[in-house]
């Protein structure tokens, strides 16, 4: 049979080749194909289908690694503008936090001519009433007299004298300084034991600080400058039966309000305590006394 097909395609080759000759045409060789060039040229066929198709996805793949370059990026973008935003609102909380912790220290500074002019006052107050001042410093004196402006020379001579006395003993006299500027009279009332026993039975069920500062705030409504407020260590507020100052005491009260203490002393004349007597202890867990 091969042989047969040999013969044929050569005739066939021939017949060609005579009419190719005759009419001046080349045969084509698409027309010389055989059984083994028809799938040959199928293989060739499927493979540069394959090449096409491999060639149309590559840009495909170029996409998709391109977008995941960049999403990174973007990532990295939105991480640095959150960044960014989180440090303004936190350097904004923080500025409002430093502003708010600073308004309750903020001090009006005085003026040169506020300070010049205080200067002068204490000057001639010392000049004209040497026997006003014993512990405090001229800067002192001049600081009194912006702390209470518009006073006489005299209202100054004596405001020196108590705040001087009241250096030595580590504390202040507010109700006697009350009385020179006139805020107070001798002649208004002030705390008695009677009212303080009548506070101390009122006091309910409040524990603690919450009783104390209830104490402090009915003492307050009767007397609200306290003789003495001050002390080495712990700080007392004393209410003086009686007296306006520490010459004339022979009783007094003493609140320790931040220790939680409350004491009723008896004086003699040399100012030496001879009786005490604890009305109220917090911290003892001593019940209010009742008393009569």
């Amino acid at each position: 049979m091969k042989k047969r097909n040999t013969y044929k395609l050569l005739l066939i080759t021939l017949i060609i080749a005579v009419l190719s000759g005759c009419t001046g045409q080349t045969p084509e060789s698409s027309t010389l194909t055989t059984d083994n060039d028809t799938e040959s040229s199928a293989v060739e066929s499927s493979a540069a289908d394959e090449n096409k198709n491999t060639s149309s996805e590559v840009p495909q793949i170029s996409v998709v690694e391109k977008s995941k370059e960049e999403k990174p990026k973007t990532e990295s973008k939105k991480a640095e503008t959150g960044s960014s935003i989180s440090s303004e609102l936190s350097s904004q909380s923080s500025a409002q936090k430093e502003s708010s912790r600073q308004k309750p220290v903020e001090f009006s500074k005085p003026t040169e001519e506020e300070i010049q002019q205080s200067e002068e006052i204490a000057r001639r107050v010392i000049e004209q009433y040497p026997e006003s001042n014993i512990n405090l410093t001229f800067d002192e004196l001049a600081g009194l007299v912006r702390g209470r402006p518009g006073l006489s020379d005299e209202q100054y001579a004596k405001i020196f004298k108590i705040a001087s006395n009241a250096y030595a003993h580590i504390g202040d006299y507010p109700y006697q300084e009350e009385l020179v500027v006139g805020t107070v009279k001798e002649t208004d009332p002030k705390l008695t034991l009677e009212q303080l026993k009548e506070i101390l039975n009122s006091v309910g069920d409040r524990k603690e600080y919450e009783l104390m500062q209830y104490i402090k705030e009915e003492i307050e409504k009767i007397q609200p400058y306290p003789d003495f407020i001050g002390g080495s260590g712990t700080t007392r507020w004393e209410y003086w039966i009686d007296a306006n100052t520490p010459q004339e005491r022979r009783e007094e009260i003493v609140a320790g309000y931040t220790e939680g203490a409350i004491y009723y002393h008896i004086l003699n004349d040399d100012g030496n305590v001879v009786y005490t007597e604890r009305f109220y202890e917090v911290y003892d867990k001593v019940d209010v006394i009742k008393l009569s």
